[in-house]
């Protein structure tokens, strides 16, 4: 008997099948329809069971993306516990330091029982001695961790290779960054930063959302914020000098032009992956 959530999802796969798999689907029939008859069951019933496999792959990937999205929902109350914590409204540590303290004493426990050769512990050694505290003296008359996310970003493998000095200085006013993932109807990434009032650009709150073909996964399109650049602020824009001849009187003229340049904001344009 046939499962009924294969059954429901063969249905659905029915309304949501792409032209190119129905063109896929029918020219299969064909091939086995032209089969010499006394081979053409066996390859009726492959065809079937191949159909079953992907009808189940396909709820396996339905209910992925469904318990996904539950999880999701489950992290905001922890993120929203970190975010008062960043921004100095909750200075009320005392329910988590008890937890990070016993953990920590139990590492030290199973730590110290580790036989190391001498070679390791020369390692350790020059570790501890080469080793700079982070310096972390500037919160001390301050609530919160107001340069968190900055940090967080200039410190990401691959964000700190296209974050330019001028970016830098923008991030500065950087106050809350929040990322989501939906993975129904189709692969979704929404990343949300907000922004103290600064001398770059007027808006508070900057997006991007990053929309995936569902069968590839590939990025098929970047919904952005139209950024609102305070005069001679665009960090995403430079200007450049260039020298003119004229032909005709051999006459030479400086022209500035204004050019696309590397930029960390480059990643709130818009843009369309073409047909």
């Amino acid at each position: 008997m046939t499962d009924p959530q294969v059954e429901a999802s063969a249905e659905g796969e029915k309304t949501t099948m792409s032209k190119q798999e129905r063109e896929m689907e029918q020219s299969m029939v064909k091939v086995i329809s032209r089969m010499p008859e006394s081979v053409q069951d066996r390859f009726k019933v492959l065809h079937v069971l191949s159909d079953e496999r992907s009808k189940l792959n396909d709820l396996f990937e339905k209910e992925v993306a469904e318990l996904a999205q539950k999880f999701e929902q489950r992290k905001k109350p922890i993120l929203l516990q970190r975010d008062a914590i960043l921004k100095g409204e909750n200075t009320d540590f005392s329910a988590f330091t008890g937890e990070f303290d016993a953990t920590a004493a139990k590492l030290e426990t199973v730590v110290a029982g580790i036989v190391k050769s001498q070679s390791e512990k020369e390692a350790d050694e020059k570790e501890a001695a080469e080793h700079k505290p982070k310096d972390v003296a500037h919160l001390a008359d301050k609530a919160g961790v107001p340069d968190f996310w900055k940090c967080a970003l200039k410190n990401h493998p691959m964000l700190q290779q296209v974050i330019t000095e001028a970016d830098q200085e923008a991030l500065e006013h950087l106050t809350f960054l929040e990322a989501s993932q939906e993975k129904l109807p189709f692969p979704k990434l929404v990343i949300t930063m907000k922004f103290a009032e600064n001398d770059f650009f007027t808006n508070t709150e900057l997006s991007f959302t990053a929309i995936a073909d569902k069968d590839s996964n590939q990025t098929v399109e970047i919904q952005g914020t139209v950024i609102d650049w305070k005069e001679g602020k665009d960090t995403t824009k430079k200007k450049v000098k260039k020298t003119q001849k004229n032909k005709k009187t051999g006459e030479k003229r400086v022209i500035v032009k204004t050019v696309p340049c590397d930029s960390f904001f480059n990643i709130f344009e818009s843009k369309k992956q073409p047909e």
